[in-house]
């Protein structure tokens, strides 16, 4: 409480800041995109005697969403088997789903997944979502014709 602290983000410092009488603070900083370097140094509005620098922190803001590369199967195609492989890729670490079922992203961000056909138009949404949160969606429509 009563100390000054200073956010410096890619080496700017920010505004003065004051401490509440909780020790809490708080500031918003305008990030880049890229790696973002963020520390901080508190300061004795007093004696103008200043903390070491505190741990540096890199914060990634990522506003693209992931692609997706889908090997198979392709749009409005006929099968006559009952299964419909999934196959694809994602060019970042990110969460897949398949209908709305997870699957598991191999070490070079790969996928593969067995789905059961329903007779009929078969419609196959495959989503991915990076770690900030961006999300891709592909849709191919698969006939199974028995």
């Amino acid at each position: 409480p009563g100390m000054i602290v200073n956010i410096f983000l890619n080496g700017n410092p920010g505004e003065d800041i004051g401490v509440d009488d909780n020790g809490e603070f708080g500031d918003e900083v305008k990030l880049r995109m890229g790696d973002n370097r963020i520390w901080l140094i508190a300061r004795d509005p007093q004696s103008k005697k200043e903390s070491p620098k505190s741990e540096e922190v890199i914060v990634v803001m990522d506003a693209d969403p992931p692609q997706i590369a889908l090997d198979s199967p392709e749009d409005k195609t006929t099968i006559t088997e009952g299964e419909i492989e999934v196959k694809g890729l994602v060019d970042e670490e990110a969460t897949v789903t398949v209908n709305g079922r997870w699957v598991t992203l191999k070490s070079d961000q790969s996928f593969a997944i067995d789905i059961t056909a329903n007779e009929g138009e078969n419609v196959i949404t495959v989503m991915a979502r990076d770690q900030a949160g961006n999300e891709t969606v592909k849709t191919v429509t698969v006939n199974y014709s028995p």
